[in-house]
């Protein structure tokens, strides 16, 4: 995952909100912390690869993140919101 980070960019990172990390629960968090694939996953699917401000994700309405999944977007002005709602699962 470094390598994809240092080899190109730009990248746009979702952070999670404090209640999404709360809601995972102690069963998640603890195979995150145990299952380095898990949490990769779990990162790479935070990451966009461009350079994008909420607005604009908005206007695209669907983009694929660094793992591969579509995160969608909706929302106008100063309001957006993230519709998406996954938990990556190890292959």
């Amino acid at each position: 995952m470094c390598l994809s980070l240092l080899a190109t960019g730009p990248f746009t990172v979702l952070a999670p909100t404090n209640a999404a990390i709360t809601n995972l629960g102690p069963d998640m968090v603890t195979a995150l912390s145990h299952e380095p694939v898990l949490l990769k996953q779990v990162v790479q699917y935070h990451i966009i690869p461009d350079f994008s401000v909420l607005p604009e994700l908005a206007l695209k309405g669907s983009v694929t993140t660094l793992e591969g999944q579509a995160i969608t977007f909706t929302g106008s002005g100063a309001v957006s919101v993230v519709v998406n709602v996954v938990f990556p699962v190890c292959v």
